[in-house]
């Protein structure tokens, strides 16, 4: 009750929406901003969040929640009894100030950019508006590390698509308990993208941000030294112990976006001194497997960077299948698929693509990566309502099933792809290909690995088949064997016939590797079995029958030659189980 008695007048004759912003008279300090993102029962989840926060945290704070857009708002007014904070409608072209809480008005959209809030009209139709994930995609794009998420109650999952941006670009995300919220479906929708760094109680949230707001990785962050210089002394030894927790060789990552996630996950657990760090990674498992799920943490989504997406429809996928032999299929690898999205939209463009020219092809996109969690959410082809944005309608009603708060792809989607557990730095890669799509995958690698990655395509690549690439990669310095189609979006045609460059030496440990590393299981290749190796590879291609590999339970290992004329995948749940892949007729012969 404390709070109803304090003064909110005299609070605003120094804080008025036209006093000078501290923003300006502290030249180039950033304000952090927390995004709050709450819909049904977010007014008392947003007033107790307010009830815990310090009015003079340095961070300002924005509120965007779902409004009816025919009626006034005035969440301003009631939140405004919970902090002394000046509490008001966001206006356009407003710069925001610390230690200040803005609203979104209703009927608008609202981002930031340059530190500077900008309004815009709603004009999509209702159940398809997600203010809360266009704001917070337009926070971490503009704060990186200054940014906060917090996802409050509410129906549906509007913010889960922005979450993992707001990780990925450095910043902390928290949701609130579900067993606290009034009603679970954003708190629940957003853990369920593996992006939330804490899932707790509103009342524990403010303390949390602020400390992390004023850790040294933070307020220093645009600073000549930061905590990553000191971070590296201890670099491969935190890679070291990474080793014992996950398959990936994070050596083969570059310095820059390892040392960036180890400082994120040290400024989540308020620790300045990387040897702290490193002793709680060897005392923890825990933590160990968070910093491998933060330096695996991805961004995607349907139809990424639309106009490049454009360009290859036209322009690649045309001809194509156009040009394709029926009795054929039309062969996709995706590695690095992380959730699914890239892989299900090149489906559906291949898929209109040979229903407009009616022509007799079979599509097989074969789609990888080494996180098993994200696999599953790409097997499981459920997605929140938030892909509206990025699917046009006419797609969601062609390849996708409406459920209560989410879309769930179509079996004629799903049985055209392959989610496999693969690392492209280890494995073998798929063959015989038309087209590998790899965007934003090169720009965490070494340049070496990055050159290894390269040759791989071009061996799994068949003559002329395209390369698919982010637009802040490029095929580098390889006119032997890849030529642009379009720079502008990153598209390359496989030039020369032969495939006889190596692409499996070994690449160089880090100092601290040593002898140990090497035993007769995982041995360096002799100089002298390359031509033996790709000498085995082109029989196996070319003459090798259909092969599977499989295991005591009968599942699936790996496959290799045209398995496809006597395997599918069975829509539903994922399954390795061979039996289930048999198609009409092998069944009980394969059983016997």
């Amino acid at each position: 009750m404390a709070r109803k008695t304090r003064m909110p007048k005299a609070k605003r004759t120094s804080k008025s929406p036209g006093a000078k912003s501290r923003v300006t008279a502290n030249s180039g300090k950033v304000v952090p901003v927390v995004g709050i993102g709450a819909s049904a029962g977010g007014l008392q989840a947003v007033s107790a969040f307010l009830d815990s926060a310090p009015s003079s945290s340095g961070a300002a704070f924005v509120l965007v929640h779902h409004l009816d857009p025919d009626h006034e708002s005035l969440m301003a007014g009631l939140l405004d009894k919970h902090t002394d904070m000046p509490v008001m409608l966001a206006r356009d072209r407003q710069q925001v100030e610390p230690d200040h809480v803005y609203v979104i008005p209703p009927n608008s959209y609202l981002e930031i950019k340059a530190g500077t809030l900008v309004l815009s009209e709603q004009k999509d139709r209702r159940g398809t508006r997600m203010p809360i994930d266009r704001f917070l995609r337009s926070l971490a794009a503009d704060l990186g590390q200054n940014a906060a998420a917090v996802i409050l109650s509410g129906t549906g999952s509007d913010g889960s698509a922005a979450v993992r941006e707001i990780k990925e670009s450095g910043g902390i995300v928290l949701v609130q308990e579900p067993a606290e919220a009034a009603h679970d479906g954003m708190p629940r929708s957003a853990i369920a993208t593996g992006a939330a760094d804490h899932v707790v109680s509103v009342a524990k949230m403010p303390d949390i941000i602020v400390n992390y707001l004023r850790h040294p990785f933070i307020q220093n962050g645009r600073a000549k030294k930061v905590p990553g210089e000191s971070a590296k002394g201890s670099l491969d030894e935190i890679i070291s112990v990474l080793k014992a927790h996950s398959p990936i060789n994070f050596d083969l990552y570059k310095d820059g976006t390892l040392l960036r996630r180890i400082e994120r996950r040290m400024a989540l657990r308020h620790m300045e001194s990387s040897g702290d760090y490193l002793a709680l990674l060897k005392d923890s498992a825990g933590e160990a497997q968070h910093l491998c799920a933060d330096l695996l943490i991805s961004v995607t989504s349907f139809f990424r960077d639309k106009e490049a997406f454009d360009h290859l429809d036209k322009s690649v996928l045309e001809e194509l299948v156009k040009s394709h032999s029926p009795g054929h299929p039309v062969r996709i690898w995706v590695p690095g698929c992380a959730t699914g999205e890239e892989a299900y939209s090149l489906a559906m463009l291949v898929i209109e693509k040979i229903s407009t020219l009616r022509k007799d092809v079979k599509l097989q996109i074969f789609a990888s990566d080494v996180d098993e969690r994200a696999l599953n959410v790409a097997r499981a082809g459920v997605y929140p309502d938030s892909i509206a944005e990025s699917v046009s309608t006419a797609r969601l009603k062609r390849f996708f099933i409406k459920e209560d708060h989410s879309y769930r792809v179509t079996p004629e989607l799903r049985d055209n792809i392959v989610f496999a557990n693969q690392n492209i730095l280890a494995d073998a890669p798929f063959s015989k290909l038309d087209l590998i799509s790899c965007r934003n995958l090169m720009i965490y690698l070494t340049p070496e690995a990055q050159e290894r990655v390269i040759q791989m395509f071009h061996f799994a690549l068949n003559d002329d088949g395209v390369l698919f690439m982010g637009m802040s990669e490029t095929a580098g310095n390889n006119d032997a064997m890849f030529r642009p189609l379009s720079k502008k979006y990153r598209v390359y045609k496989r030039v020369g016939t032969a495939r006889g460059r190596a692409f499996d030496f070994p690449i160089k440990q880090r100092p601290f590797a040593s002898a140990a590393g090497l035993s007769a299981e995982n041995p360096l290749p002799a100089p002298g079995n390359k031509l033996a190796d790709l000498s085995q590879r082109l029989l196996i291609e070319h003459y090798a029958p259909a092969a599977v590999l499989i295991n005591m339970q009968s599942e699936t290992l790996y496959f290799e030659g045209p398995t496809d004329d006597y395997l599918r995948v069975p829509s539903g749940e994922s399954s390795r189980d061979l039996l289930a892949m048999a198609r009409q007729g092998l069944r009980t012969r394969l059983s016997s």
